[in-house]
């Protein structure tokens, strides 16, 4: 996974998909413009870094499936019982393969298969618009120094813009537009925030709402998520220096991973109320 997030590819963002007749097409939203990019959904981390499993132990890999037909994607650890996701990794699947507590792919330190996700019920296929959605688990997922749950956003932080400050995005997902595999261990890529109208300038005030935030790399160097990546947690430390999960990975540019365009994430902060009413998590204020 190369750290760098491709600018918004309006197909689902980290769908990776297993078979590959079924891939997911891009969709040309008819809202956007044509000197606009186009969004597809995202994938995998590009020119990032490889990670320690300590660095990121709310990390999860999803392997979602219904028949014949699978896809990959990201999540995160938020309480004992429940991962936090994209709604379009889990649409139209009916069983999640979920992995813990390991930085190698094929070696999770604990799995467990879930047929229960519960998607945001506003949630746009084609605007990707609340792109948000809770996994739970059949059995409590005990906590380690390699599993644990992340922090969701305080009251007081539904409103921040978080513009400039650095934040860190973590998945499985392809390392390059051209590569048709997932990358065998966890990569991590540092982001810089950007503002909205940034965003919107570039993607579309339509696609870019007040409940998607955008991120890209720092300079030139490229870092983005990528095909597989989707659903995964984008991070920073609070004011109190907790880790906390600002976004989930929900879209990239459709002319790739490589060329430096933000990336569009869930913004976590907007959705606290309704995690909370489904999963019990009190809400820090």
């Amino acid at each position: 996974m190369r750290m760098k997030f491709f600018s918004i590819y309006f197909f689902l963002l980290v769908c990776n998909c297993v078979n590959s007749a079924h891939v997911v097409k891009l969709i040309s939203p008819k809202d956007i413009q044509q000197t606009q990019l186009k969004i597809e959904k995202t994938g995998r981390i590009v020119a990032g870094n490889h990670a320690i499993v300590l660095e990121f132990p709310y990390q999860v890999s999803i392997r979602a499936v219904n028949g014949s037909n699978g896809s990959f994607c990201g999540g995160s650890i938020i309480s004992s019982r429940y991962v936090l996701t994209a709604a379009h990794c889990t649409k139209g699947f009916k069983s999640f393969e979920l992995g813990f507590g390991s930085s190698l792919l094929e070696r999770p330190l604990t799995t467990m298969t879930s047929r229960d996700s519960i998607e945001h019920p506003q949630f746009e296929s084609v605007s990707l618009r609340n792109d948000i959605a809770l996994i739970k688990l059949p059995l409590l997922v005990r906590y380690t120094k390699k599993i644990s749950p992340i922090q969701l956003p305080k009251r007081s932080q539904v409103s921040e813009s978080y513009i400039n400050q650095k934040a860190v995005v973590s998945g499985f997902g392809r390392f390059s537009d051209e590569s048709a595999q997932l990358s065998k261990s966890l990569s991590f890529a540092d982001l810089r925030v950007i503002g909205n109208r940034e965003c919107a300038g570039i993607f579309s005030s339509k696609i870019v709402t007040n409940n998607v935030l955008c991120a890209r790399s720092f300079s030139d160097s490229n870092e983005n998520a990528c095909m597989g990546d989707s659903g995964g947690p984008l991070a920073m430390k609070d004011e109190d220096g907790i880790l906390t999960q600002i976004g989930i990975v929900s879209f990239v540019s459709s002319r790739g991973c490589l060329y430096g365009d933000p990336s569009g994430y869930t913004r976590v902060g907007k959705y606290l109320d309704w995690i909370s009413e489904i999963t019990g998590i009190p809400l820090r204020k």
